[in-house]
């Protein structure tokens, strides 16, 4: 499997019919308006592609914190890096 570009990822929503999802300066991917779509449609699949690498790491966390080996289980933790991660990506 490759590695993907590292987060963070962030979506340039300033165009008037696609978005881009970059990381830093370089363009990672681009949304474009479908013929009869919202243009608040294509900018919501941008901003959830930009949320990948964020919800990578919380899905890591979360299996660490769910493995037979890990005693540091924090629901608190768990649930405030979930919530988080939504506010973040609305």
């Amino acid at each position: 499997m490759s590695k993907h570009t590292p987060g963070p990822w962030r979506s340039d929503e300033h165009f008037a019919c696609h978005s881009m999802i970059m990381a830093g300066d370089e363009v990672l991917a681009q949304t474009d308006c479908k013929r009869g779509a919202a243009l608040g449609t294509d900018r919501a699949n941008a901003r959830l592609i930009a949320a990948a690498p964020d919800m990578l790491a919380a899905l890591k966390a979360w299996e660490h914190w769910y493995s037979e080996d890990s005693s540091e289980f924090n629901r608190d933790g768990a649930r405030e890096m979930g919530l988080a991660l939504i506010r973040n990506h609305q």
